[in-house]
């Protein structure tokens, strides 16, 4: 590939080795690449695989911003290895944040902890791997550049559109000059400083829809998926809405309670944050069968357990105006009658915590 060959010679010329010093190791068969791919079940992108047909990873050249390409046997391997990044037990993943996956207005990668249809090809020493996405989301595209590891565990980040512009992307940034390198490190440490990326979501396009006029037309017509309530907005406009996933309420100390009947039916509700809400119907969250991230006030909750007893089937619970650490260890203790399946953590809380 020629891209390949432009970027390795560049190489040679920051670290002022002389043609052909930085060998690659030797390419596989095509009839071993289609092995391969029969035991990652999984097609590898045409750029990729056209990369193995000219050499067998990077053999510890750190050639993707410090990223070893691995060889195509660990390919393999760490495929079907147990992802430990990827843990899904975290209550981390459970958080109003993860509703921004698919939903968002074409997305590109899908807001997931793991994929069967991601590869990893590389990896660096702290932690972290880039894969490529063979099951993009709607605004993705098939063999897109992602990257996921022990750094990116509130979701995939995007890379670039193809390990070709990967790079292409590197190429243009070494010939710029926006890179850093260490000539005297045994394997030539060498740092892209542009092209990398930010965390998927950053420039995404808005999932929310506010709650005041606008916000009921939005509702009606945009597949809402996030709504941020705020005001003296009722919620009657989501009332059986096919893709919502989320709610946020805010509102002020002399507004109304409002109900929450209309979200009753709504197929999609995973979580909801009624923490600086009055409601007047709390025992309607009872009745939300796919609700799993719920945050409320100390009285929110004593109202909910007299009412249901305790609300089963959350992965995350939040006391958002918890006065001292007894209160915060009753209030948990409240959720799960013998405590062996509380987890707690440790540590500063934020402002708003």
């Amino acid at each position: 590939m020629r891209l390949l060959s432009a970027y390795l010679r560049k190489r040679e010329e920051i670290f002022e080795r002389g043609p052909g010093l930085e060998t690659l190791p030797v390419p596989q068969l095509a009839d071993e690449i289609e092995y391969a791919e029969r035991a990652l079940g999984v097609p590898l992108p045409d750029d990729l695989r056209a990369l193995y047909a000219v050499a067998d990873g990077d053999g510890g050249l750190r050639l993707f911003d410090r990223h070893i390409w691995l060889d195509l046997p660990q390919v393999v391997s760490l495929h079907h290895a147990d992802h430990w990044w990827a843990a899904d037990n975290t209550w981390k993943y459970h958080t109003l944040d993860s509703v921004r996956s698919d939903g968002m207005p074409r997305p590109t990668v899908r807001f997931s902890a793991d994929r069967r249809g991601w590869i990893v090809f590389a990896e660096s020493t702290g932690g972290d791997f880039l894969a490529v996405d063979m099951d993009p989301a709607e605004g993705g595209r098939p063999g897109q550049v992602i990257r996921v590891g022990m750094h990116h565990d509130v979701g995939p980040v995007y890379v670039a559109d193809s390990v070709t512009e990967l790079l292409r992307l590197h190429l243009a940034a070494l010939e710029r000059g926006d890179y850093r390198c260490d000539v005297a490190a045994e394997d030539g440490q060498l740092w892209i400083e542009t092209g990398l990326p930010r965390r998927h979501g950053d420039t995404a396009h808005r999932d929310t829809a506010d709650g005041g006029s606008d916000g009921v037309d939005a509702a009606a017509e945009a597949p809402v998926h996030h709504a941020y309530v705020t005001c003296d907005a009722e919620l009657a406009p989501l009332a059986g809405h096919p893709t919502l996933a989320a709610v946020t309420v805010q509102q002020a100390e002399t507004v109304e309670a409002l109900s929450l009947a209309p979200l009753r039916n709504c197929p999609q509700l995973y979580g909801l944050d009624l923490s600086r809400a009055k409601v007047r119907d709390i025992e309607v969250l009872a009745g939300i069968p796919a609700l799993r991230y719920l945050s409320m006030r100390e009285e929110q909750w004593h109202e909910l357990t007299e009412y249901a007893g305790r609300r089963s089937g959350l992965a995350a619970a939040v006391l958002a105006d918890a006065s001292s650490l007894e209160t915060l260890a009753a209030w948990a203790a409240s959720l799960d009658g013998d405590g062996d399946d509380i987890r707690y953590y440790t540590g500063r809380l934020p402002d708003h915590a």
